[in-house]
C-alpha cells in the first residue's frame, strides 16, 4: 500500500512540475513578445509594413537604423551619476543644487536621444516617395493614440458636464 501511495504521489509531482515548467516557458515567451513590440525596430517594421518599399529603400532604411543604433547615447546613467543620486538620497539634508545638476544631465541625455530619433525619422522620410509619405501620413499610418486624440476633439461636449 505504501509503495502504491508513493508511486501515485511521485507521478502526480512529476506531472505537475511539467505543467509548471511549461507555464513558465509560455509566460517568458509572452514577455519577450511584449518587449519586442516596444522595440524601435519593431515599431519601424510595423509602420513601414503597409508601404510598398523598394529593395533599395529597405536596405537604406536598415543602414540608417543600424548607424543610429551604434551612435545613440547611452540610455543608462553613468555609474558616477547613479552614485551621486544615491548619495543625494542618503544625505541628511537635501541639496537642491546637486539635485538640479543631476536632473539637468538626465534631461540633456534624453534631449539628445530625442533629437537623434527625430533626425532618423527625417532621414527615413527623405528616402520615401511623395506617395509613400502621404500614405504614411494618412490616418491609417498614424499611431493609435493620435487617432484617438483626434476623435476626442471631434466629439461634441455634453451640456450636463
Amino acid at each position: 500500500m505504501k509503495a502504491k501511495t508513493l508511486l501515485i504521489t511521485l507521478s502526480t509531482l512529476i506531472a505537475l512540475s511539467g505543467v509548471a515548467i511549461a507555464d513558465e516557458v509560455k509566460s517568458e515567451r509572452k514577455f519577450k513578445a511584449h518587449d519586442q513590440q516596444h522595440a524601435p525596430t519593431y515599431m519601424h517594421k510595423k509602420i513601414f509594413s503597409g508601404l510598398d518599399l523598394t529593395a533599395e529603400q529597405r536596405t537604406a532604411i536598415k543602414a540608417l537604423m543600424t548607424a543610429q543604433r551604434q551612435n545613440r547615447p547611452e540610455r543608462l546613467a553613468e555609474p558616477a551619476d547613479r552614485q551621486a543620486w544615491q548619495a543625494l538620497m542618503d544625505a541628511p539634508q537635501f541639496d537642491m543644487t546637486s539635485a538640479r545638476e543631476l536632473l539637468e544631465k538626465k534631461h540633456a541625455r534624453q534631449l539628445e536621444r530625442q533629437l537623434q530619433a527625430m533626425q532618423l525619422q527625417h532621414q527615413i522620410r527623405q528616402l520615401l516617395t511623395e506617395e509613400q509619405r502621404q500614405q504614411l501620413d494618412s490616418p491609417r499610418g498614424k499611431p493609435r493614440f493620435e487617432r484617438t486624440e483626434e476623435g476626442r476633439r471631434a466629439k461634441p461636449q455634453n451640456a450636463d458636464s
